[in-house]
């Protein structure tokens, strides 16, 4: 085993333990705000025990070559740990049940060992080592680190980078079938959060045979919504993404997009994505399925105003920018939502667990930066053009295409029930419609934290998943 170097002059903590079953040291964030260095820590230990510990990260990703770690605190997110290797007194390689999790170590063992903890690079240090324009923020933003920039040359300036390495392929691991078929392998990462889950969003709308227009829901007047009737998990749209609709394809004379066929889990299009409900009347679940984590979907309304104060409390509409919005559309921040005769002081409370959900307000937002809010166009809003945005389908001189988002305007006084879309050009970057218009969809959801990726992230050379 290779001969670990003296730790400076200090140590992030100790395990050589004499006759101890089970230890537990945590070495979290130790420092004192003066301080530069974590102190010693010391556990009952005889001897000189500078050497008993150490830490090792990987070089590059794919190759089996470490360094020594020089930071003096736990390797951040970039890495996550893989193994430990532990020798006793007499120098030889002793098996040791050594876990790391949240800043802890727990070693079970009756002897003194000397151990190294070896960390690898992690999904978000693999998105990191591919990230040449610095556009994965380096802190969360809504809940995650996320791509912000813009989705055209033309767009880059000083502040604002172009997005083109979040490029991933889902349903095949083959980079040619992927890049031959792009409308049905093809995603986009919006982000990743610390537990290493990666959002995703389809790169091109969904279809279902020739139609990619479908309705959010089926109903909108506020005399049919009672009883939460056209709230996101009663909505015709979210039992179609999620294959939970009855399934017909045949016309139903009340559907502008005339079916409810599910259009995204369980269509045939997509026979990657098989439930196990539907599979040859079987009940197993597609393995590109089971990789996509259960959510909680948080769901309610938000009208397009600034802030105002209700009942002495400040309560903030989507006018203002994507942290702001995040917080409302997680429950953070009171907002507002229309009632009988005025808007009244609402909340977001509500949430479904489901594999597929849509884009948020806070989504797009955040996708840009930290700043812009994107409703309305005059000379005094706050919106840039709209193929700016790289979440925006209309970059690059292809077809724009309205798209449907999860977040509600709830009751509108004049139009009934209406739900947020991405606008195409010459509208507001964001609009309302009634739930019985059209617009497409591009579905949304997160993976779990178990796998790897290869790949470089860019549209003609993608990340691939193994698992």
């Amino acid at each position: 085993m290779k001969k670990i170097s003296r730790y400076k002059n200090y140590i992030l903590g100790i395990i050589g333990i004499l006759f101890v079953l089970t230890i537990f040291v945590h070495v979290q964030y130790l420092m004192h705000p003066q301080y530069k260095e974590l102190p010693e820590v010391k556990i009952k230990e005889n001897g000189d025990k500078n050497n008993s510990f150490a830490i090792m990260i990987q070089e590059n990703d794919g190759e089996d070559k470490y360094k020594e770690y020089e930071g003096n605190t736990w390797p951040g997110d970039n890495y996550k740990f893989k193994e430990a290797k532990c020798m006793d007194n007499n120098g030889s390689e002793t098996k040791e049940n050594v876990l790391f999790e949240d800043g802890k170590i727990v070693l079970a063992t009756d002897k003194t060992v000397y151990c190294t903890l070896y960390f690898e690079l992690s999904i978000i240090g693999k998105l990191r080592e591919n990230d040449p324009n610095k556009v994965l923020s380096n802190e969360e933003i809504g809940g995650m680190y996320r791509y912000q920039g813009v989705g055209t040359d033309t767009a880059v300036d000083d502040t604002h980078k172009l997005v083109d390495n979040n490029y991933i392929c889902f349903g095949t691991k083959d980079k040619a079938e992927c890049l031959n078929d792009k409308e049905k392998y093809m995603y986009r990462i919006i982000g990743i959060n610390k537990n290493g889950q990666m959002k995703l969003i389809k790169m091109t709308n969904v279809k279902d045979g020739d139609t990619s227009q479908f309705v959010w829901n089926n109903i909108y007047f506020k005399t049919d919504c009672g009883d939460d009737k056209c709230e996101w998990p009663t909505s015709l749209l979210y039992k179609r993404i999620n294959g939970i609709s009855n399934g017909s394809v045949s016309a139903s004379g009340t559907l502008a997009d005339g079916g409810n066929s599910d259009i995204f889990i369980d269509n045939p299009s997509y026979d990657y994505l098989k439930s196990g409900d539907n599979v040859n009347g079987g009940s197993t679940s597609s393995d590109w399925y089971n990789l996509i984590s259960q959510y909680n979907w948080m769901y309610g309304y938000i009208i397009p105003y600034v802030n105002g104060n209700i009942d002495d409390t400040t309560v903030y509409g989507m006018l203002n920018n994507g942290n702001i919005v995040y917080q409302i559309e997680t429950g953070q921040l009171p907002t507002l939502a229309n009632g009988n005769s005025d808007v009244i002081k609402y909340q977001w409370t509500n949430y479904v667990p489901a594999k597929i959900g849509l884009m948020y307000l806070h989504d797009y937002f955040l996708a840009y930066d930290n700043n812009k809010y994107w409703y309305g166009y005059s000379s005094t809003s706050s919106v840039p053009t709209e193929d700016y945005n790289w979440l925006f389908t209309g970059n690059n001189n292809t077809i724009a295409q309205e798209e449907w988002m999860i977040s509600t305007y709830g009751p509108n006084n004049d139009f009934g029930n209406s739900a947020w879309f991405v606008a195409t050009h010459g509208n507001p970057t964001i609009n309302d419609k009634a739930l019985i218009s059209t617009s497409t969809v591009r579905p949304v959801f997160y993976l779990t934290n178990n796998i790897k990726i290869t790949g470089f992230g860019s549209e003609n050379n993608p990340f691939l998943i193994k698992f």
